[in-house]
């Protein structure tokens, strides 16, 4: 039988931790400083915003307007029921995040919840596909500067439950779903739409 080292018990003849011991004080102490980091933090930092606003809606869409507000679009605003299914909403309202204030915006002009919302780079907003009675391809465009909505060129096909990213020139619109699972990508503009 192979001889083995003896472990020798840590005593005045052998100082110090091991490895395991170290990087478990080490872990300790991390979340100590992070915790105190945390509580030492400004209170606005950690603060959640309290506010009255109409914004008991699920399954609806929100972008950033250009001065820090939010616009909040569609959604559902009652529970989904075995007896009832909720109707999509057409309802907008702008939310400033920093005062915790709102404002009612125009309407769209087409119900919709489960759909995507994008900031334009010159500070409009726009909303795409989602579900009302059934799904839709409409694409509508809210304007902050006349709080009004305007009529795009629709998406090639309905959908919702589908992503939208923006590189500051064309709206890419992926995947979602009318029905079954689709794999397509759209490229938008307002006013123009090419599918790919």
């Amino acid at each position: 039988m192979a001889n083995t080292p003896e472990k020798k018990p840590r005593g005045p003849d052998r100082p110090g931790l091991s490895r395991r011991e170290v990087l478990i004080g080490a872990a300790a102490t991390a979340v100590a400083v992070s915790a105190r980091s945390v509580a030492a933090a400004p209170r606005d930092q950690r603060a959640t915003v309290r506010t009255n606003a109409p914004l008991k809606r699920y399954m609806a869409a929100a972008a950033m307007l250009g001065d820090g507000r939010m616009l909040v679009t569609g959604g559902y605003g009652t529970p989904w029921t075995a007896k009832q299914e909720p109707r999509a909403m057409s309802s907008a309202v702008i939310f400033d995040p920093h005062t915790g204030q709102y404002t009612v915006a125009a309407q769209m002009r087409v119900p919709r919840a489960r759909h995507a919302a994008i900031a334009l780079r010159d500070g409009r907003v726009a909303v795409l596909g989602g579900v009302g009675q059934s799904p839709t391809a409409s694409v509508e465009v809210y304007d902050p500067a006349s709080n009004t909505w305007q009529v795009s060129a629709p998406l090639a096909q309905p959908r919702y439950d589908h992503v939208a990213v923006y590189d500051g020139n064309t709206v890419y619109v992926l995947g979602g779903s009318a029905q079954s699972m689709l794999a397509s990508v759209e490229a938008v503009y307002p006013g123009a739409t090419t599918t790919f």
